[in-house]
């Protein structure tokens, strides 16, 4: 079965077998699909884009809450049960945040465009657990591997790397 959207879509997440969040740039709202329910939520009601446009989003493996990344340096936590911004970093990384993917239920990790991956604690997001260095321009993709602890990041600077997690709690 398809769904037909009206306007071009920035990202899209797959969260479990039928439920999935749809970011929309131009509406600049959520669309969140569970057994057929659509619901439209605003991220932030009347207050004009102070994050940026939101250029990745993912749920946490329980699907309790997402984070999107967005182009103003910035990252949040959204709550989607409550309909709200839990907490947000407006100075994540020293350029643009491009990826995120999760570690574990409570640590994530972003990628920038200023070169840098930066590993979180998703109870405390005012500074990164490590910030991971390596690549010479944008950090474009991150996936982690949770049987090997390796996370592997993508960047335009034509590399992949594979970073050992010696620890991710």
């Amino acid at each position: 079965m398809c769904s037909r959207v009206q306007e071009s879509a920035t990202c899209c997440r797959i969260v479990r077998e039928r439920q999935f969040a749809l970011y929309s740039y131009f509406s600049e709202k959520i669309q969140s699909r569970l057994h057929k329910h659509v619901r439209t939520v605003n991220f932030i009601g009347g207050t004009p884009r102070p994050h940026g446009m939101i250029y990745n989003l993912n749920f946490d493996p329980s699907g309790a809450f997402l984070v999107a990344t967005c182009s103003s340096n910035s990252f949040f936590l959204y709550d989607p049960r409550f309909n709200r911004v839990v907490s947000s970093n407006p100075s994540a990384h020293e350029d643009g945040v491009n990826c995120v993917t999760f570690l574990t239920s409570g640590s994530f990790a972003t990628g920038s465009d200023d070169g840098t991956v930066a590993l979180w604690d998703a109870r405390n997001i005012t500074t990164p657990v490590n910030l991971l260095q390596g690549h010479a321009y944008s950090v474009k993709n991150i996936e982690y591997d949770q049987k090997s602890n390796r996370l592997f990041t993508i960047g335009f600077d034509d590399q992949v790397l594979s970073w050992e997690l010696r620890y991710v709690g």
